[in-house]
């Protein structure tokens, strides 16, 4: 009686295999493309500009600004128009430099405000004439603390812009409006976030923390890696963003570039 001889397994791998080599495939495909080098981060200003974009927006910010705000009229958001318009008008008119606070505190002062939240959740039009409403209150009004160390004033105007940067900071990073505007209004926190806790002799401790806390949560996430507003402001300042950490008043570095985004914009009105 003949032996049987046993058949010869396939030499390839089996049906249970193949799901392990894909997924092996797939991390090291994976692992290639982390280890290529993407090169620097793209500068904002290098950015494409979309077909949609409000043409050169740091002028609205700029001492300027009066000279091309009303271009604006059109582009904020209907139902916010009316008012945006009136309040524009009164801004832009305010002289003598009241204090910040008082203004604040008026009919005005008040409607503002109001408006400012609105914008703030709007369109990104309506963002950047939120901005630029700001930036020209921090201009024509007074909140220097000085030797007697009036914070209120200088707080109640870095509170409104903490809220502008919580909503519009890493969204506005890669938009071809409002990443210019974005990066410049991280500065003008940094320049009144300074105002509420530097005093003649030392700084306000506790102010100060809740200052660099904020700056924090805008350029790192949950896992401590850097934000889309932290890379491009790596991108457009190499460096600023680190010294958050490294000095002692991590916020200098960045009140020190706001005072070539912003010449004179200093709570005195000059």
């Amino acid at each position: 009686m003949s032996e049987s001889v046993p058949q010869a397994r396939a030499s390839g791998p089996t049906l249970q295999a193949w799901p392990v080599i894909a997924a092996v495939a797939v991390l090291c495909a994976a692992l290639f493309v982390r280890s290529i080098d993407g090169g620097p981060p793209l500068d904002p200003s290098d950015r494409t500009r979309d077909r949609d974009a409000l043409p050169e927006p740091m002028q609205l910010l700029g001492r300027g600004a009066a000279t091309r705000v009303a271009e604006l009229d059109e582009r904020v958001s209907p139902t916010l128009r009316a008012e945006w318009t009136r309040l524009r008008e009164v801004v832009f008119a305010l002289a003598r430099c009241p204090r910040t606070g008082d203004w604040l505190d008026t009919v005005d002062g008040l409607a503002f405000e109001r408006l400012f939240s609105e914008l703030r959740r709007g369109t990104r039009d309506d963002a950047l004439a939120a901005q630029v409403l700001l930036v020209e209150i921090a201009r024509r009004t007074k909140w220097a603390p000085g030797l007697l160390a009036r914070t209120s004033d200088a707080e109640r105007l870095a509170a409104l812009q903490r809220e502008w940067m919580r909503t519009w900071g890493s969204r506005s990073a890669s938009d071809a409006q409002l990443s210019e505007p974005a990066l410049s209004g991280l500065l003008l926190q940094a320049r009144l976030e300074r105002a509420t806790y530097v005093r003649v002799i030392g700084r306000d401790r506790e102010r100060f923390e809740r200052a660099i806390e904020a700056f924090r949560r805008l350029l790192e996430d949950a896992q401590g890696e850097p934000t889309a507003l932290a890379r491009a402001l790596d991108a457009r300042h190499p460096g600023l963003a680190a010294s958050l950490a490294a000095r002692e008043d991590g916020l200098e570095p960045f009140d020190t570039v706001a005072g070539h985004f912003f010449p004179g914009l200093n709570g005195e009105c000059e």
